[in-house]
């Protein structure tokens, strides 16, 4: 299958937004390292797929909105609500329980994402999931947020404790992990993010 980022080009991109990720990380307590390693994951995993699964979600709520109410279609194109998208290649619902998480917790507020900030967002609300999954899409920084505060969500899910750098690499590997799926055990996406987490550490420890 094609991919639509090699890791040079990847780690171009990632280096260009680095800046803002630095932002990111320190707003929402999660480490750098963290969030490079797991964008050059998923963007490195990117292929002509994807954007074929970013368009089923387009239809689907190109159907909802033209005949206002859920279509009733069902399969891996007609059907699809949601879909993995952006850099950190987060769902819509994924967001939406980091989103939620966040404003729980005091970490940030809806507001701060020029969100409706009267009430929770509802995943299973199509409106709700369709507004999230737009700003994933095509809100480059938005989406990179999203990757930090599901990180910090999957690490306190995982472990029990708040994202740290002073986290153990069997406490890594699990949010990471966790930020892919939810099995039990370690897998093969957390040890391959783990060593781009790694890649990333050295280098800034090389910085100071």
């Amino acid at each position: 299958m094609i991919r639509l980022y090699s890791r040079q080009r990847a780690e171009q991109a990632i280096e260009r937004e680095t800046p803002f990720i630095l932002e990111t990380a320190k707003k929402y307590g999660v480490p750098v390292s963290w969030i490079k390693g797991i964008l050059l994951q998923e963007m490195t995993e990117l292929n002509m797929i994807d954007p074929l699964a970013d368009l089923a979600v387009r239809f689907y709520y190109f159907r909802y909105h033209l005949f206002g109410r859920v279509p009733k279609s069902k399969g891996a194109f007609l059907g699809k609500n949601d879909s993995s998208t952006g850099w950190g290649q987060v769902y819509a619902f994924c967001a939406i329980d980091s989103l939620n998480f966040a404003a729980d917790r005091g970490i940030a507020r809806y507001e701060d994402f020029g969100l409706p900030s009267n009430r929770h967002l509802d995943k299973a609300r199509p409106d709700d999931r369709w507004l999230i999954w737009k700003r994933l899409h095509g809100d480059r920084h938005f989406n990179i947020e999203m990757c930090a505060l599901t990180l910090r969500s999957c690490a306190e899910e995982r472990t029990g404790k708040q994202a740290s750098p002073d986290f153990s690499p069997e406490e890594i590997k699990q949010t990471f992990t966790r930020y892919n799926g939810n099995v039990p055990h370690i897998s093969s996406y957390a040890e391959q993010a783990y060593r781009f987490y790694q890649n990333y550490q050295e280098h800034t420890v090389q910085q100071l």
